[in-house]
Parts: structure tokens; sequence; C-alpha cells
């Protein structure tokens, strides 16, 4: 957890993705949904402000 990595939590509801995150207290977080996640990338790439080069 000392380097730049992201960390993603896949799970069907009430399986305690929540509770792990909660425990990464003192580490940047951000919750959204897939669908949300889905709906931003789309927007960043056709707006080509993805930054993948």
């Amino acid at each position: 957890m000392d380097g730049a990595t992201d960390v993603v939590f896949i799970g069907r509801p009430s399986v305690g993705k929540t509770m792990i995150a909660i425990g990464l207290a003192g580490h940047r977080t951000h919750f959204t949904t897939c669908d949300d996640l889905i709906r931003r990338l789309k927007r960043v790439l056709a707006e080509h402000r993805l930054g993948l080069s």
C-alpha cells in the first residue's frame, strides 16, 4: 500500500467491500458504482482526456 496502486473491490452487495475500504484509514479512497465508473470512462475517452499515451 506504500506505492501508488489502484485497488478495486468487486462483489455483490453486503459482502464487506465497504468495511474493507474503511479499514484502509489514512489512505485516499473513492467510492463509486460500476455504472458511474463506466459512464465517467466513456466521457473521458470521448473527450480524449484519459491520458493513456
